[in-house]
């Protein structure tokens, strides 16, 4: 994994780059920057898999730096560290998709951790992304709706009410998640559901009707419809199958 290391202090960044180099060898340090401009050009040039950076900095502040590079670099992710509890800076944070926050100063286990949870999901294919929350690596907006997803699948979800409470767009949301979980929010939650669902039905005795409500579908009839699109089978073929 290729990472960039973007601070203005000549200290922490260094010290930044050294525990790379001990928290992985798979981790490679292919540059690093001392300012937000110097650092835009570098991600521009050099299209690292992350960026570690700092918010505070001359020329460019890391959020700016983001925003710019992230046009020619679009794949690469960002740990942003900063010095700064900021509430606004951590939401405009989540508006650029930035994969962890953390206030400095950063101890090497929370750098380690959080920099193997974006290699967990480094170059892992999107095909079936019904895992659980945390199997991958998603930005904060993404992991937000699929977390809440699995916890309330049963209930009413829309894309708006999430774009809502994350003071997005609900275009961006919804760009985003599809972007980061291979499937629009509708066909993620309808898989979540279809899997619950089969669960049910070869785990309980549960009817037809009580499974449909219990993973969020008031019409039974629609419930049987998507079951039968999803499966192949109809949900009483498959109960029987059991």
């Amino acid at each position: 994994m290729r990472i960039a290391v973007i601070d203005d202090e000549n200290g922490t960044r260094a010290g930044i780059i050294r525990l790379i180099k001990k928290i992985n060898p798979d981790f490679v340090v292919v540059g690093e920057a001392d300012n937000g401009y110097d650092g835009m050009l570098l991600i521009k040039s050099l299209c690292p898999d992350v960026v570690i950076t700092d918010i505070m900095m001359p020329r460019l502040n890391g959020l700016e730096m983001i925003e710019n590079a992230r046009i020619c670099s679009p794949n690469t992710r960002y740990l942003v560290l900063s010095g700064y509890a900021e509430f606004e800076l951590a939401k405009q944070a989540i508006r650029l998709s930035v994969v962890d926050y953390l206030l400095k100063p950063i101890t090497s286990d929370q750098l380690a951790d959080a920099l193997n949870r974006i290699y967990q999901g480094y170059g892992a294919q999107t095909a079936d992304k019904t895992a659980e929350p945390g199997a991958n690596s998603y930005s904060f907006i993404v992991e937000y709706i699929v977390k809440d997803i699995f916890e309330n699948y049963a209930q009413r979800l829309y894309l708006e009410d999430y774009a809502k409470q994350l003071k997005v767009t609900p275009e961006y949301a919804g760009s985003i998640f599809s972007k980061e979980t291979g499937k629009s929010f509708s066909l993620f939650l309808r898989d979540v559901r279809m899997e619950k669902a089969k669960k049910l039905i070869k785990n309980t005795d549960d009817k037809i009707y009580e499974i449909a409500y219990k993973t969020g579908y008031s019409d039974v009839k629609y419930f049987c419809r998507v079951f039968k699109e999803y499966t192949g089978v109809s949900a009483k073929s498959y109960a029987r199958n059991k």
